[in-house]
């Protein structure tokens, strides 16, 4: 199972459907109809709304903490560590690929927003002082590699290039994971 295989139950296009259906039905028994078009477009608000309230939780709970976050010395690599938090606090639950894709143009899209997402820890990474040569090397292969793959399977779902679009899309999961596991490798992330 991949990382992008994973989301909370409250995020399922399918629970969240199936609850706008019930709602729909019942207003119909009011005089209300609601057609495919507006349960829809119900159900893109939810989600953006769970995605919204998820950023600003996190974001409230931050300044609510009765404790201070405050770097230990560790230079550009902790800022960017702190950058990378506030971007996914900020994004929520959008943020990591916590929602399943469903179409293969989704799918290059979470794993772009993943790519994203890193780039700040990396870029404050690689711009540190105290960066290790070797490391900084590798990491901006990485960084073009998976940047590269991301292109090649978003020009893939773009063509609607079938055979393509699979093996375009797994290079660019390779690609995502390789990155964030060598980031969780060296301690960056």
């Amino acid at each position: 199972m991949s990382y992008t295989d994973v989301k909370p139950w409250y995020l399922s296009r399918t629970i969240i459907g199936a609850v706008i259906a019930m709602i729909a039905a019942a207003l119909k028994n009011f005089g209300i109809a609601l057609d495919d078009t507006a349960q829809q477009d119900l159900i893109n608000l939810v989600l953006t709304g769970a995605e919204l309230g998820g950023g600003a939780l996190a974001i409230y709970g931050r300044v609510a903490a009765s404790t201070v976050i405050k770097p230990s010395g560790g230079g550009g690599a902790v800022a960017g560590a702190f950058l990378l938090i506030a971007v996914l606090s900020v994004a929520g639950p959008s943020a990591c690929a916590s929602r399943v894709a469903e179409t293969p143009a989704q799918t290059v899209y979470a794993l772009k927003g993943d790519f994203a997402a890193v780039l700040p820890a990396v870029r404050a990474y690689v711009q540190s002082d105290q960066a290790n040569p070797a490391v900084k090397k590798h990491l901006q292969s990485l960084t073009l590699a998976t940047d590269e793959a991301l292109d090649a399977a978003e020009t893939a779902v773009k063509k609607g290039d079938d055979p393509m679009i699979p093996a375009a899309i797994a290079a660019g999961q390779r690609a995502v994971q390789g990155l964030l596991s060598y980031l969780k490798q060296e301690g960056i992330l």
